[in-house]
């Protein structure tokens, strides 16, 4: 959290958390590590140590043998922070906390408690023991970039709603391809790369005095995100209102839009992106 907040992180993961720095002291109800964990007792300077078996036993069960030996030959003392945690609250930086289902260190349900309780969210899970990063990268690395996925459309939307088109179009591929049948009437079919997404942008805003999009859920996978959207706008001199609903799926590759999808409901948005 401290190097995330000096730094000016655009999110601050927490992946299978100890009860310590933001989380220590946070009382939830329910116990924070595994009954039985046999962490290794303290030695006389403070730090403590892992036997190499008894670390691939209790630790890496779950990895192949040769794994496990391999990162408890590389296991160093530790000793817990001596000084308080400095900060009273969590930084002004959006947090995800992604807790392991099958954890040997700690306990699913005080990972689910303390997410809401000391950072305000649900908890993402993830079926794997305490080392993902190890046991499964490629699902961790999923569900860290639907994670930045969902933080782009985020971005890409509250620049629309602002009337930043520059912002908007930073979050677009170059040959980002738009795919709206029927859903504006008078509308072509598709809008193709730069050119088409500014000839959209422009076609849609100039009818209207006010215009917003909101959010009503949006969830991804990986590169496929859909969201269920409400369309709402008052038209320039008959300030007629517009109040329409619709799914909204996108297609992602490297961090920017390729593909958006309009249809009349997200579940048709989803399909139309498998």
């Amino acid at each position: 959290p401290l190097v995330a907040a000096a730094a000016g992180a655009s999110r601050l993961v927490y992946l299978c958390p100890a009860p310590t720095g933001p989380f220590g002291g946070v009382d939830v109800g329910a116990r924070p590590s595994r009954e039985g964990f046999p962490f290794p007792p303290d030695r006389e300077d403070g730090t403590s140590a892992w036997e190499p078996d008894a670390a691939v036993a209790a630790m890496y069960p779950r990895l192949a043998p040769e794994v496990g030996r391999a990162l408890a030959a590389g296991l160093h003392p530790g000793s817990s922070a001596p000084d308080p945690y400095p900060l009273d609250e969590h930084p002004g930086v959006p947090a995800t906390l992604i807790l392991a289902t099958d954890d040997e260190f700690f306990e699913p349900d005080w990972s689910r408690r303390v997410a809401r309780a000391a950072l305000g969210i649900d908890a993402v899970e993830i079926a794997t023991g305490h080392f993902p990063m190890i046991e499964a990268p490629r699902e961790l690395a999923r569900v860290l970039v639907t994670r930045a996925n969902l933080d782009m459309i985020a971005a890409g939307i509250d620049a629309w709603n602002r009337g930043d088109l520059d912002g908007w179009l930073e979050n677009l591929d170059s040959d980002v391809v738009f795919d709206l049948p029927g859903r504006f009437p008078d509308f072509e079919r598709t809008y193709r790369g730069r050119d088409g997404a500014i000839r959209f942008w422009h076609q849609l805003r100039e009818p209207w005095e006010e215009f917003r999009i909101d959010v009503e859920w949006i969830e991804g996978d990986g590169d496929r995100i859909v969201g269920a959207i409400r369309f709402l706008a008052r038209g320039v001199g008959s300030g007629a209102e517009a109040d329409m609903r619709y799914g909204q799926g996108f297609r992602l590759r490297a961090g920017r839009v390729v593909e958006m999808i309009s249809r009349a409901t997200p579940e048709e948005a989803r399909e139309a992106l498998a």
